[in-house]
């Protein structure tokens, strides 16, 4: 088992069952935005820096100790994914019985009322729920133009592109795919969430490749999950690197 610290435990949690995550790896950052009340939330870093912070503005802190510390914007990136997609489930204790899990990037500043409107608009009929980008893209090829601005994404993006090449002459998928952002997931299924998360997450590690929005494209195409798309629009809490001020 990964090494791990154990959290503070709220005492007015109303619903065990429904986990709100997020997380910030690295040196990178400083603060983080106010946690909803209500909610089961947990704040997972290799930052103890944070801590402190994190806790008054409402989070369960979890160390990640077993994470090296990195100014390596890749490596924290990369990190992170093991948050966003699910790898402490079945390695750390204390989340059996969560039976469904939102996830933001600690850039968004999630409140009571986009929380609420997910669960009035979830469909039972899906096992996730996740927006669309802001800006419409319809291939994978959109995507990887726009991560093209960013080191740590063209770092290993020939490799990258390599992998979406065999996938696709193998017919398993195909670059025209609507994207979606991944800086904010709702969860609801965990049976049928966690392998493909768990996919996602192995090819982001093996590719080195922490863009894992083209990631996601590709694998949803090859996996049974039922996801719903919701316009951007529905859905907007504000991004933006928190500061203290925003608190």
């Amino acid at each position: 088992m990964h090494g791990w610290r154990s959290q503070r435990v709220s005492s007015n949690i109303l619903d065990h069952g429904h986990l709100i995550v997020s997380c910030s790896l690295g040196p990178q950052f400083g603060s983080v935005y106010e946690a909803v009340p209500g909610f089961r939330n947990v704040f997972f870093s290799n930052n103890i820096d944070l801590r402190h912070h994190a806790e008054t503005q409402g989070w369960n802190f979890v160390f990640l100790d077993m994470f090296p510390l990195s100014e390596d914007v890749m490596v924290s990136s990369l990190q992170a994914k093991w948050v966003k997609f699910l790898q402490f489930l079945g390695e750390l204790p204390g989340y059996e019985n969560v039976s469904t899990i939102t996830y933001h990037d600690h850039k968004f500043k999630v409140m009571a009322e986009h929380l609420e409107w997910i669960l009035a608009n979830r469909s039972l009929e899906h096992d996730l729920l996740i927006r669309e980008t802001p800006r419409e893209k319809l291939s994978i090829n959109d995507e990887i133009s726009d991560a093209m601005g960013q080191e740590r994404y063209v770092r290993h993006m020939e490799n990258t592109i390599s992998y979406l090449d065999s996938l696709e002459v193998a017919g398993k998928m195909t670059r025209s795919t609507r994207i979606v952002n991944t800086g904010f997931i709702h969860y609801r299924n965990l049976l049928t969430c966690r392998p493909f998360a768990d996919g996602v997450y192995r090819a982001c590690t093996r590719l080195e490749q922490p863009e894992c929005q083209i990631i996601w494209a590709a694998h949803s195409q090859m996996s049974d999950i039922r996801i719903q798309k919701v316009p951007w629009k529905m859905l907007q809490p504000i991004w933006k690197t928190p500061n203290f001020d925003d608190s």
